[in-house]
């Protein structure tokens, strides 16, 4: 695990995955595997599988990367076209965290917001819009 998280801190994407993969099946704690190796498939571009681990985060319960993975999930989403759930899934964040929900309101305000999220739709989970 602490290899793949260096490999992921310096950027080395697919290394992580690996890395990831590989201490999730020796059996290391599923939360944080989960959330980087979603976050590592997300960033090489395979949204399809990077959704999948992220809504095994979400299925584990009351985790620290529980409301993160709702806004990756959203951003998986969106990548591959799918707005309605995206949508669903940033007001889950909006709802559940508040330290979450003002950062993406922050984002918004700022224009910040990264290019695969629309600011409709951040605006819309936030409730500023219908």
């Amino acid at each position: 695990f602490d290899a793949a998280m260096q490999a992921y801190a310096s950027g080395s994407y697919v290394a992580a995955a690996s890395g990831l993969e590989r201490a999730l099946a020796r059996g290391v704690d599923s939360a944080p595997a989960l959330f980087f190796l979603g976050a590592a498939r997300l960033v090489t571009g395979q949204a399809a599988t990077a959704a999948e681990a992220f809504r095994h985060v979400i299925a584990l319960g009351d985790t620290p990367y529980r409301p993160e993975a709702h806004y990756y999930l959203a951003k998986a989403l969106l990548k591959q076209g799918m707005a309605e759930p995206a949508l669903r899934e940033l007001r889950a964040v909006a709802a559940a965290d508040s330290v979450v929900s003002a950062a993406l309101q922050r984002s918004v305000q700022r224009r910040e917001v990264p290019e695969t999220l629309s600011a409709a739709l951040l605006l819309a989970a936030l409730g500023h819009a219908s």
